[in-house]
This record gives structure tokens, C-alpha cells and sequence, in this order.
């Protein structure tokens, strides 16, 4: 199958040798721009046995102020600051060591400082996010009763009908709590396990200062950064009571600071994730481009650490907490709240029109022009479209097809067509100005099935409008010939890839329990047809074979002869059994007054456009008597398939003699 490529870009060198400068402490590479909005340095210090030490231990930025909690202070009170310094308290009075917020703006800080054994006693507040109202909730027994100074930020809206979510953790257990709230109560409380993931010690899961954050992603999932200062975070996908986790490689730069307050976040189409450097419990910090495939990062922006005076790790505990806020489609502000020093707020953009294929697909806006951000492989000219390019990127479909427990991959099981993976890629026909650009920008004239060295267009170099997002199209405008190629190979889909779910079931009885899995054809790709039986002229369509069809499988496609460059009515026969290579597109949706019957599934979604001639599948059979000894013996399917055992159903056998002559039978293949 296709060779997947990953670039894995990796900033490891103590400067960042090249970089522009917005400020003498922040800098960002090429596309990206980084600087300070303000800086106060108005956040009262509290002396602790001769050592700076702020008892206001947590906070964040909202709305243009800072909001800090001040839990030994006596006066146990969120204090609120701006840039001018302090403004007010909020939310009352008699506040704990936690403090954070949830996606509304509603804050959730603990009553009680740190977690402690249970009581009946209310340990837990909600504040609306215009500080109207609170209210104090009591958590169950059930909950953590060992210390964890912070908490992450929420899901949700806590005072909503829908609701929120908290996620928490304490020293030395191994699973996330979970907290539910709707309309500003609490409703359920649950733990999910969580693997072993920080630490040499197994007996030792999470610290006292870990904590759980939830972020949106680029695609709009809601995530969980699970976050240890000393170890790589991780990033968790929650289901219920169901976790998926992997860890973020943030140690492979080489600068990584072992200090709180890191966080996730999405823009114009791209993760970050923000993280302290070296010095340790100093105020350095970066902000990197985070793959969540393989959990790299590519660090683009940094704040040089620019604090003078040594700090122990005597308050590692509350340094650089980070977090973000929208400020338009392709910046965000950034807060820094650097505990007993400093209270900043900072510009990042992404001036770059870079936008992922998958976002342009799905939410792209016809007419308007993008570059696109990935690695994309220019795979196909058709003879009848010698000025378009078909291409995809590297598997990043945003709704793959997903084999479920128990269900058997049709293909795999009785076609045996496929190797490992599935390739599932948004693909876009690129048009350009000329024949020449076209050939050029593939590295290739015409056609060579034979050779499937694909051209890789670097993510960045290709800009054009968008013309179609039903059968993703683009209108080539700018672009950089590429120099790499790759090996590539054509999903190979079957005539029943193309037809609805309710006919991909088998109304044989020796299969009408099966539950077969087809992966879904995407618009525009360039595929490889196997055993499809045309049905003529008139027809314009292809069927399921009915010779070799032990499911007894129903329906196909129809199919369009505009890119085919023969006379199809000469090359292919009615009745006949057929591969060929074709591109795939989506349907018109029908208007619901016209939509066809649901048992009339014989199109499908999809309409199909042959590139070539069909191969004939073997059908007829012939015999040469000899008396020579057999020296090889192979069995070929319907489908063509050769393989040294028979195949389930009927079988060509096709046996080599020792005199050279070589004798062919038919005999029929049983399940084992």
C-alpha cells in the first residue's frame, strides 16, 4: 500500500538561529509573528522562609485581566488584575488552592485547600462568568481524598443545560475523575483507568502537580492534555469510560523546562501546544506546531527567558502557567501568569495562508484561494483532462471508513486484494493553466500505469482557488515544481465499495449473519475497479459478478465514459467481467422529492469514470491430455487472483507438466 511520509521537524539547537524578532524576548520563524501586548509586574510577593514565594499559586488570562488565586493570604479570594494592576475580587470569599474555568468563561475553584478526607462539607465551587452568581457543591465519597494542587481547564458550560466537564487527578492514583455538571449542579462523578504513564516508580502515577486540561482541536474534537512538568504530557481522547491515549514528544526539544502550566491550542486550522524551556522555573516558553498523529512538535514561537535572579526548585510547583484566547481567524492572545513576578500578555499569529487539504475540502468556501498546508502526491493525469492533476494527502481523511468488532473485510476475506492499510486521503483535482504545467508538475507525459511513482507537492507550495467541494476541485494559481517522488498504489475496491450499506449484506444463507465491512471510495480518487460484470451500452452501468459471488452480494454503479480515451463500445463487452483503473466521484445529492426508492441501490453515491481498457476475467476453460508428471500446480478465482491453494468457490487449476504442456480444469473451493 501506499508509504505513508512523516515529517517530523524537530527545533533541538539552544538558539533559533534565523529567526525574526517582534521584541528583544520573542521570536518566530517564517509565517508566524510573536510578540508582547503588556507586561505588569504588579502581582503582590508574600516572603517565605527568606525565598520569593507567591501563596498565589494558580492562574489565568480571560477578557484582558488575570484572574489569581490567593489561597494562604487569609483572605482566600480570586484577585483580579489587568495591566494597570489590581482591579477587584471575585466570587467571594474562603477559596481553596484550585482554580480554573471552563470553555463559557464560569470559574471552578476548590473551598477547601488541597483534597482532604471526605467530609459531608461542601468542596467545590461554580461561578458564572460574569460573577452573578455561585454556588458550593459537595463532592462524593468517591473522589480522590490525596493531594492535587491544580486543576486543568473544563469542558463545557457548567451552568448550561448541555453542561461541562471537569477531569482530575491526585498523587500517587492511577485514573482520571471525572466531574459532570448541568445547570450549575453536579450529576455524576465517575473514574476511568489510566495506563501507567509518568514516572520510573509504578507505584507512583500521578504527582501532586499534575493536572488534566481540556482543548478543541483543529477539527473541533474535544481533547484532554494530561500534563506532569517533569515528563512528556499526553494527550487522551475520553468516551465514557473508554480512553485513548499517546504521548506528546515535547523532550525532543532539547530546551524542554521541567514547569507547569502548559496547555493545547487550535488555529486557522493547525494544533499547538505551549511549554516552558530551560532555565528550570524560569519564565522561558515556546509555542510549537503539534502533529497529533505521531505526537511530534515543531516548536515556531518563543518567549527567551528574560527573568535575572536564580529561582529554586523550591517553587517549580507554580511557575508559567499559559493559556489562550481567540482574537481573530489567525491569532490568539496569550496569557502568561508567572507566579509572584509577572503577569503578561502576548500577540501569536499564524500569517500564513498554509490551510490543510482536509479544511479546505470540508469547510473551504468556493471561490476563495488557499495554500495548502500538507504534503500532497500528485498521482493521475487523464488522457482527456491533460491540463488536471489528481492528488491526495497522506491518509488525513477526516471521516475514514472504521472496520468495527466482528466484521470481516469483504475484500481482504474472499477478493484477496489488499495488503495492510486502507488508504483514506482527502484527494483534489488540481487544474492548471496548461498541458505543460500539468505534465511538468507531475513529472511525467500521459499516463504509465506500470510506473507508480506519485510526485510529492511539499505542503506550502501550491496555491488555488477552490472550484467544487462536492468532487474537491482547485484552480491552480501559484506553485513550486516538485522535485521528490514516491512509491504509490490505487485502493483496489470491488463493485460492492460503491453500492449503499443495506445491499452490502448477503441474503445467502451461509452468510446472512456475516457482517462484511466496505471501505467507502472517496471523491476524486484515482482507484483500481476489481471484478465488475458491465451490463452494456444502454445500461452505462456494472454489476456484481454473479460467477464467483458466494455471498450472493446485489447492485453496482453506473459509470460516466468522458475520461475513457478508446471506444468503449469495442472494449468492453456486455456481460463480461472486468478490472480497470477509474476515478471516483460523488453523486448531485437528489432533491428528497426525487430520491430514488431505498431499494433501488443500484447506483449508489458514486459515480465512476474508467481511465482504460478492462481486463477480462477468465472465464473459458481448456484441456491438453498429457501423461507427463505435474512439476507446478495453480489455482486462479473469478477475480483472476492466483494463488497455490484453492479459493473459496470456483477455481481454475492450472497444472505444469514436465514435457512443457500446461493443462487447465475447473474445480469448485470449500471453506475450511
Amino acid at each position: 500500500m501506499t508509504t505513508t511520509l512523516r515529517t517530523i521537524m524537530l527545533i533541538s539547537s539552544l538558539a533559533l538561529v534565523g529567526w525574526g524578532s517582534a521584541a528583544a524576548e520573542e521570536n518566530a520563524s517564517d509565517g508566524y509573528t510573536f510578540k508582547l501586548d503588556w507586561k505588569s509586574t504588579t502581582v503582590p510577593l508574600t516572603e517565605n522562609a527568606g525565598v520569593k514565594w507567591s501563596d498565589n499559586r494558580q492562574g489565568f488570562g480571560r477578557d484582558n485581566k488575570f484572574y489569581i488565586q490567593d489561597k494562604n493570604s487569609g483572605q482566600k479570594k480570586i484577585h483580579v488584575y489587568d495591566q494597570n494592576g489590581y482591579v477587584e475580587d471575585f466570587g467571594a470569599s474562603g477559596l481553596g488552592s484550585n482554580i480554573t474555568k471552563d470553555e463559557a468563561g464560569n470559574i471552578l475553584v476548590r473551598v477547601a485547600q488541597y483534597l482532604r478526607p471526605y467530609t459531608k462539607n461542601n468542596e467545590i465551587r461554580i461561578i458564572k462568568a460574569d460573577g452573578s452568581e455561585y454556588k458550593d457543591l459537595a463532592l462524593p465519597e468517591d473522589r480522590p481524598q490525596k493531594r492535587g494542587d491544580y486543576w486543568g481547564f473544563a469542558q463545557g458550560d457548567v451552568f448550561s443545560a448541555e453542561g461541562g466537564k471537569l477531569v482530575i487527578v491526585a498523587a500517587n492514583i492511577d485514573y482520571l475523575y471525572v466531574i459532570e455538571f448541568k445547570s450549575g449542579e453536579l450529576v455524576q462523578t465517575y473514574s476511568v483507568p489510566m495506563p501507567f504513564l509518568f514516572g520510573t516508580n509504578a507505584d507512583v502515577y500521578f504527582s501532586a502537580d499534575d493536572y488534566v486540561s481540556c482543548w478543541t482541536d483543529a477539527e473541533g474534537n474535544k481533547r484532554w492534555l494530561v500534563v506532569h512538568r517533569a515528563e512528556n504530557p499526553v494527550d487522551v481522547v475520553l468516551d465514557g469510560n473508554s480512553i485513548t491515549a499517546k504521548t506528546i514528544n515535547t523532550h525532543a526539544f532539547s530546551r524542554y523546562g521541567t514547569s507547569n502550566g502548559m496547555n493545547c491550542f487550535a488555529l486557522n486550522g493547525k494544533n499547538y501546544i505551549m511549554f516552558s524551556t530551560q532555565p528550570n522555573w524560569n519564565d522561558g516558553f515556546v509555542i510549537a506546531e503539534l502533529n497529533l498523529d505521531d505526537g511530534s512538535v515543531n516548536v515556531v514561537a518563543e518567549h527567551v527567558n528574560d527573568y535575572t535572579d536564580a529561582m529554586g526548585s523550591n517553587i517549580s510547583s507554580c511557575c508559567n502557567w499559559l493559556n489562550v484566547e481567540p482574537r481573530d481567524d489567525k491569532s490568539v492572545y496569550v496569557y502568561q501568569y508567572f507566579p509572584g513576578f509577572y503577569m503578561a500578555r502576548y500577540i501569536f499569529s499564524a500569517d500564513s495562508d498554509d490551510t490543510p487539504l482536509e479544511y479546505i475540502v470540508n469547510e473551504g468556501t468556493v471561490g476563495d484561494t488557499y495554500t495548502i498546508a500538507d504534503d500532497i502526491w500528485g498521482i493521475y493525469i487523464a488522457k482527456k483532462e491533460p491540463k488536471r492533476v489528481y492528488a491526495k494527502d497522506l491518509g488525513r481523511h477526516r471521516s475514514p471508513s472504521v472496520i468495527e468488532n466482528g466484521q470481516i473485510d469483504y475484500v481482504r476475506q474472499w477478493a484477496h486484494l489488499q495488503t495492510v492499510d486502507w488508504d483514506q486521503s482527502n484527494w483534489v483535482l488540481l487544474d492548471f493553466d496548461t498541458e505543460d504545467e500539468a505534465q511538468r508538475f507531475a513529472g511525467r507525459a500521459g499516463n504509465d500505469f506500470d510506473s507508480h511513482a506519485a510526485r510529492v507537492i511539499k505542503g506550502g507550495t501550491l496555491t488555488g482557488v477552490l472550484t467544487d467541494k462536492l468532487n474537491p476541485t482547485m484552480r491552480v494559481t501559484a506553485y513550486t515544481e516538485p522535485q521528490d517522488a514516491d512509491e504509490y498504489d490505487e485502493n483496489r475496491y470491488v463493485t460492492a465499495n460503491f453500492m449503499t450499506p443495506n445491499v452490502q449484506t448477503s441474503p445467502v444463507a451461509d452468510y446472512a449473519d456475516t457482517p462484511f465491512f466496505f471501505v467507502k471510495p472517496k471523491a476524486q480518487e484515482y482507484v483500481w475497479v476489481k471484478w465488475a460484470t458491465y451490463e452494456g451500452e444502454t445500461s452505462r452501468h456494472f454489476k456484481v459478478p454473479q460467477q464467483g459471488n458466494v455471498a450472493g452480494l446485489q447492485g453496482g454503479f453506473t459509470v460516466d465514459w468522458s475520461l475513457y480515451p478508446g471506444n468503449y463500445v469495442d472494449d468492453f463487452v456486455e456481460g463480461k467481467t472486468y478490472d480497470f483503473r477509474a476515478i471516483v466521484r460523488y453523486n448531485q445529492p437528489a432533491a428528497p422529492s426525487t430520491r430514488r426508492a431505498q431499494a433501488d441501490v443500484r447506483e449508489g453515491d458514486y459515480t465512476v469514470f474508467p481511465l482504460e481498457g478492462g481486463e477480462k476475467i477468465i472465464t473459458a476453460v481448456t484441456r491438453i491430455d498429457t501423461d507427463a508428471p505435474v512439476v507446478d500446480v495453480t489455482y486462479v478465482n473469478l477475480m483472476g487472483m492466483q494463488a497455490s491453494q484453492p479459493f473459496e468457490g470456483v477455481n481454475l487449476v492450472i497444472a505444469r507438466h514436465s514435457d512443457g504442456t500446461v493443462t487447465t480444469t475447473k474445480v469448485i473451493g470449500h471453506r475450511q
